[in-house]
C-alpha cells in the first residue's frame, strides 16, 4: 500500500492554533501553484506570503517528529507546508500533482501530504479520492490526522456541499525518488523494529547490511 495514514500528526492544540490563524492570513485563488490547471476551485495562503511561515512551520516541525513520516518518506526536502481552504461548491478535480515544485532552488516532489485541520463532520463533500486502477478510495480523517501518497498518484477533492474543508498541504523530495522502492524501504524498516529487539548479534548485523545497502543503492542525493 502506497498510501499511508499518519495519526495525530498534529495535537489538539495545534489544530486549534491553525484555525485561529487561517481566519486572519490571506486566501487567495488555489491555481497559484498549479496555473495551468482547469478543474482547481479552491483557496490556498500563498507561499511567498510571510503569514504562511508560522503555519507552515508548525506543520513541518509536527510531521518530523511523527516516526511514521520519516520511515514512508525518507524526506531530503519539504515544501513549506501552506493552508488550503475549500468553501461550498470548490473542488478539485481529477489531477496528479506538479512534478516540480516552484521553490528556490527548484524541488523534485515524490511525495505529497495532507494534513486535516477540519473534523469531518464540520463539512459534507470535499473527500480526497485516490483514483487506483477501476478503485476509488475515500479519505476524510480526523483533525490533525494525515495522509501521505505519491505525488504522481492520480486524486481529486470532491465539491464541498457544507461548511468548509481547511487542511494544510505539502510536497516532499525524497531521498528514495521511486514510490515502491521507498515502499520496500519503510516496510523493512516496520519489520526491523519488531525482529531485531530479540535478534542475536550476526542477525542484527545482517539487518543493518541489507538496510545501508539498499539505502545505498536507491539513495538521491
Amino acid at each position: 500500500m502506497l498510501i499511508h495514514h499518519l495519526k495525530q500528526v498534529l495535537q489538539p492544540e495545534q489544530v486549534d492554533k491553525l484555525r485561529e490563524m487561517a481566519k486572519t492570513v490571506r486566501f487567495v485563488d488555489g491555481r497559484v501553484t498549479n496555473r495551468r490547471s482547469r478543474t482547481k476551485n479552491n483557496l490556498q495562503v500563498p507561499q511567498d506570503d510571510p503569514n504562511c511561515e508560522e503555519p507552515g512551520r508548525i506543520v513541518r516541525d509536527a510531521l518530523f517528529r511523527h516516526p511514521e513520516f520519516a520511515q514512508w518518506a525518507y524526506p531530503k526536502r519539504v515544501a513549506r507546508p501552506t493552508l488550503s481552504r475549500y468553501e461550498v461548491g470548490m473542488y478539485y478535480g481529477r489531477h496528479c500533482d506538479e512534478a516540480v515544485f516552484a521553490s528556490q532552488p527548484p524541488m523534485r516532489s515524490d511525495a505529497s501530504c495532507t494534513v486535516f485541520i477540519s473534523e469531518p463532520e464540520e463539512y459534507d463533500g470535499g473527500d480526497l479520492v485516490m483514483h487506483l486502477g477501476p478503485e476509488r478510495l475515500k479519505i476524510k480523517y480526523a483533525a490533525g490526522d494525515a495522509v501521505l501518497y505519491p505525488t504522481d498518484a492520480v486524486h481529486e477533492v470532491t465539491e464541498v456541499t457544507r461548511g468548509a474543508r481547511l487542511v494544510a498541504i505539502t510536497w516532499i523530495q525524497s531521498y528514495i525518488q521511486d514510490a515502491k522502492d521507498r515502499e520496500i524501504m519503510g516496510r523493512y524498516d516496520s519489520l526491523v523494529r519488531k525482529l531485531l529487539p530479540e535478534a542475536d548479534a550476526d542477525t542484527q548485523m545482517d539487518f543493518e547490511y541489507v538496510r545501508t545497502n539498499l539505502f545505498r543503492k536507491w539513495a538521491d542525493l
